[in-house]
């Protein structure tokens, strides 16, 4: 279980490509076992905002704070990052299509430092069993001859390697099927339950507004918290 009190605080930052803006001084918390989204169209600066809290990418700055259990995120690597436990799922999926999927799991192993047998055991128990038998039917085959929700679970599988204290989901259920979608939904649950930290990014809450304790909305860079019911959110964003 993940220590009573650790959070992810992430205070007044902006995100700059250049001389254009994607983020202004946006705010917000997720404490480790509850689950927050960030509600937003296209072109918001949800991925932006994501992005910066878990990895350091090139042609970017970032002003403000990002802590995680009193640490700054923000000068570290992202291999620093993921040790800490905060973790990014990103849109798109981003894995190595040529590796295996058991070579897609290893890298990550090595790169936090966990023995990577081991370390697989670990990332599929935290998927319902139909899901992690598919997974290790599926070891030995590339990444890319997967279908798209198997490629969706081997990144949420990289993302579960080792220590797991928050994982940032940037648009999970893109191009899923429905029932995929609420399989991933029930799965983001229990990883809350079990004292992991979500923060989710989308365009829409539909698909999770059962699932969420609090909702953020952003807007053409501009986040604010949402107050209202869950339900009426879409009308507002969309």
């Amino acid at each position: 279980m993940v220590p009573e009190g650790e959070a992810l605080v992430i205070e007044r930052i902006a995100v700059h490509y250049g001389k254009v803006t994607a983020v202004r001084e946006a705010s917000l918390k997720v404490q480790c076992g509850e689950v927050v989204a960030v509600i937003g169209p296209n072109s918001a600066g949800k991925s932006s905002l994501l992005e910066a809290t878990g990895a350091r990418m090139p042609g970017r700055t970032v002003d403000g704070s990002a802590t995680f259990a009193g640490r700054s995120l923000l000068g570290l690597r992202t291999r620093e990052r993921w040790q800490l436990g905060v973790r990014l799922v990103p849109q798109g999926r981003q894995i190595h299509p040529s590796l295996t999927v058991a070579d897609n799991l290893r890298v990550i192993a090595d790169n936090v430092g966990v023995e990577w047998k081991n370390a697989i055991e670990s990332s599929l128990s935290f998927f319902p069993p139909e899901f992690s038998e598919r997974l290790k039917l599926r070891l030995k085959i590339p990444a890319g001859n997967l279908s798209g929700g198997e490629q969706q679970m081997l990144a949420l599988a990289r993302a579960l390697v080792g220590k797991v204290r928050i994982v940032l989901l940037d648009e999970p259920g893109l191009g899923l099927a429905p029932r995929i979608t609420q399989d991933l939904a029930a799965m983001v649950g229990e990883w809350a339950k079990k004292g992991i930290g979500v923060l989710m990014a989308d365009q829409t809450l539909r698909r999770w507004t059962k699932l969420v304790h609090k909702v953020h909305v952003l807007v053409r860079g501009d986040l604010s918290e949402f107050k209202g019911a869950k339900e009426s959110i879409d009308q507002l964003v969309v």
